[in-house]
């Protein structure tokens, strides 16, 4: 089934529906800031708490900040637990994590000062609840440069980011992808494609996806010293058998090109794979931003969305993708409160729902990071700007609340029997439409679901 726009007439006219946040959550450190920043890493879980980062520089570490991974009930965002570096205050502590099904928590804990070289280290909570951890850590024949930079987990592995440095004390920015034991810390398997050059970073920092035993890893392109780039690269692994790539492919460059980074980069979802891309000339001139979209049977490049951006801010921030189901939420972060969140019907390409920020301030980029459990949405926004003590916002949707409008079928505004009767079609039909909850195919439970909104009535 190959990703395309939606066809249907009634998909062309619609108008997303626009939804308003729940929650505006601010950071329990509100009151006691020293320049952090609240949200630049958020998980979901699918027990549906909340994950959140406040993080600081370095610089400010030594004054008493502690960087914290704190743990909500996202409605209505009471904190249920702190989750901080056993070492005290660590400086790469917090600035990664993964979330298990059973709720272990899996920081990363980066224990250098910037020298090189220095090893870095992964803590694991096995309750999220109470703050005691045990640490992993990588003992052999190299020093690993932000070992713990990226991870994620599955629920029986870890897979971690190691970026190498060699006895003679060169950094080699390739990458090396670690997978180990969730339980004990045991290394398994080793990742590390030797046709790369140096400077490809294989598996950097949102260069990383894992879907049940589905890994797929990006090795994005860095200007090598002679002026040339590598092409970009995915290769999908199964985590069972991961000596050799099922899948590898390269991505397709356009006019210009800026490498990916941040959290929240590549998604995966049944049939397809997400690549969030930002091209530029330069720095803030002429920048687009896109998510281009590939089969993940072959790597073929199926579409592109790209994303509206009039004029593009002088601070670089990508794309943020995540999916459930038939689901593909998109933040397209911009710095000039003019971001936007959008929901995606991926089997139609039909765009349902743009997201509304609560109450930005200037430098609070919406849409940063984001992250789904439905009929659970949020969305990150930091503050980017440093300098003063503002944190930054993390906004909590329902595609449930009787705000959301979704009985009303054609849009107008008005719910009656034509909205019933175009339901009821769909319905029958097999119609994604009727597919309330994302779950691939319309069901008794979408029917309820539409049933209810109806008699709730439209705001």
């Amino acid at each position: 089934m190959l990703f395309v726009i939606a066809t249907t007439a009634a998909c062309l006219t619609a108008e997303p529906i626009q939804i308003h946040p729940l929650h505006d959550l601010s950071s329990p450190l509100q009151d006691d800031l020293g320049a952090g920043v609240w949200g630049n890493h958020i998980v979901l879980s699918s027990s549906h708490d909340l994950y959140v980062n406040h993080v600081y520089p370095s610089s400010r570490l030594g004054e008493g900040y502690q960087n914290t991974v704190f743990v909500l009930a996202p409605q209505p965002g009471v904190v249920q637990s702190t989750l901080t570096a056993s070492a005290g205050s660590v400086p790469g502590f917090g600035h990664d994590f993964a979330v298990n099904e059973d709720d272990t928590v899996f920081v990363s804990s980066q224990l250098g000062t910037g020298a090189l070289p220095y090893d870095g280290s992964v803590e694991r909570f096995g309750d999220a609840l109470v703050n005691e951890s045990v640490s992993f850590v990588l003992d052999d024949d190299f020093d690993y440069y932000y070992y713990g930079s990226a991870l994620e987990a599955n629920g029986q592995v870890l897979v971690v980011n190691a970026g190498d440095v060699y006895g003679d004390g060169v950094f080699n920015a390739r990458g090396t992808l670690i997978i180990q034991d969730q339980e004990t810390g045991e290394e398994l398997s080793r990742l590390s494609p030797k046709h790369l050059p140096d400077y490809a970073y294989f598996g950097a920092p949102g260069g990383i996806a894992l879907q049940e035993n589905k890994l797929l890893v990006l090795a994005w392109d860095f200007l090598a010293p002679d002026g040339t780039t590598h092409p970009r690269e995915l290769f999908l692994y199964d985590i069972e058998k991961p000596s050799q790539p099922s899948l590898q492919w390269s991505i397709p460059e356009t006019e210009y090109a800026f490498g990916n980074f941040g959290h929240h980069s590549l998604a995966i979802s049944e049939e397809y794979v997400f690549v969030t891309r930002y091209n530029t000339d330069s720095f803030g001139d002429n920048g687009k931003a896109f998510i281009q979209v590939h089969s993940l049977e072959t790597g073929d490049l199926s579409r592109t969305i790209e994303l509206e951006r009039e004029e593009y801010p002088s601070s670089i921030q990508l794309p943020s993708v995540a999916t459930q189901g038939d689901l593909l939420v998109v933040g397209n972060p911009l710095a000039e409160m003019n971001s936007r969140v959008s929901v995606y019907r991926i089997s139609t390409g039909e765009l349902v729902y743009q997201l509304q920020p609560g109450e930005l301030i200037e430098w609070e980029i919406f849409g940063h990071a984001v992250d789904v459990q439905w009929p659970t949405i949020v969305v990150s926004a930091p503050y980017i700007n440093n300098q003063v003590n503002e944190a930054g916002s993390v906004f909590v949707y329902n595609l449930l609340d009787d705000s959301v409008c979704f009985a009303d079928m054609n849009r107008d505004g008005v719910l009656n029997f034509f909205d019933v009767s175009s339901f009821l079609v769909a319905f029958i039909d097999g119609d994604p439409r009727a597919d309330i909850d994302f779950s691939g195919d319309p069901s008794f439970f979408d029917l309820s679901y539409f049933l209810q909104n109806y008699n709730a009535g439209c705001p």
